[in-house]
């Protein structure tokens, strides 16, 4: 939220990020999912239902069980 698109990309390129980022220049996002803290991990299934939502740092343990949780 709050970034630059330009800097985003070139985090998520430098880090070899492969899963879908949003940037929320509007807030909106914000706004709809109730994101409260930053970061905030939300797991949308193929059916665009959340099934997790990882409010702050998350471990990889804590990644890999709200993805698998999502992929079901």
């Amino acid at each position: 939220m709050n970034d630059e698109p330009a800097e985003v990309k070139s985090f998520i390129q430098e880090k070899g990020i492969v899963y879908p980022v949003v940037i929320d220049n509007t807030g909106d996002m914000t706004f709809k999912y109730r994101i409260r803290g930053h970061p905030t991990s939300i797991f949308i299934n193929q059916a665009g239902v959340i099934t997790g939502i990882i409010p702050g740092l998350a471990s990889p343990e804590m990644l890999d069980k709200e993805l698998a949780k999502a992929m079901e």
